[in-house]
C-alpha cells in the first residue's frame, strides 16, 4: 500500500486560506505474491482553513490543510473500497486506518511537484489488442 499527496493554495486572504489536497491510493499484492484486489484512486478536495496571516501562522496553515485534508480524503476512499469490494466475491477489502501527521514534516518545496495542476488531463494507458494464442 502506498500513498501520495499534493498540495496547492487556491486563494488566500488575511482569515482564511483554501487548499486544493490530492490523495493517490494505490494498493496490490507484494512482489510475487496474488491478492484478490488491485486498487489505484486518486481523489481531490479542497480545504478551507480559518488561521489568521497577522499572527504569522501561513505555514501552520498550509500544513494543517496538508494533513487534514489528506485525512478526511483518506477516510472517503476507505469508505468507498470497503463499499466496492462488499459486492465482489471476495469479499470487502477494509483498509487500515492511517495517520498522515508525518506529513507536517515534509519541507514545502518537497510538495510543489505534486501540487494540483489547474486543468491537466488524466493520463491514461491506452488499450492493448489482445488475441487468443491458436492452439
Amino acid at each position: 500500500m502506498s500513498a501520495d499527496t499534493g498540495l496547492a493554495l487556491l486563494d488566500e486572504q488575511e482569515k482564511y486560506s483554501d487548499f486544493g489536497v490530492k490523495l493517490t491510493l494505490r494498493v496490490g499484492p507484494k512482489e510475487g505474491t496474488q491478492a484478490p484486489y488491485n486498487i489505484q484512486v486518486s481523489v481531490r478536495g479542497t480545504v478551507r482553513m480559518h488561521l489568521t496571516q497577522a499572527q504569522g501562522q501561513s505555514e501552520e496553515r498550509r500544513v494543517r490543510a496538508l494533513v487534514n485534508g489528506a485525512s478526511l480524503l483518506y477516510g472517503a476512499v476507505r469508505e468507498m473500497v470497503s463499499t466496492i469490494t462488499s459486492r465482489s466475491a471476495h469479499g470487502p477489502l477494509l483498509l487500515p486506518s492511517l495517520s498522515f501527521q508525518d506529513l507536517a514534516n515534509q519541507q514545502p518545496d518537497s510538495l510543489a511537484s505534486a501540487a494540483l495542476p489547474a486543468a491537466a488531463p488524466a493520463k491514461r494507458k491506452k488499450a492493448v489488442a489482445r488475441t487468443k494464442p491458436k492452439v
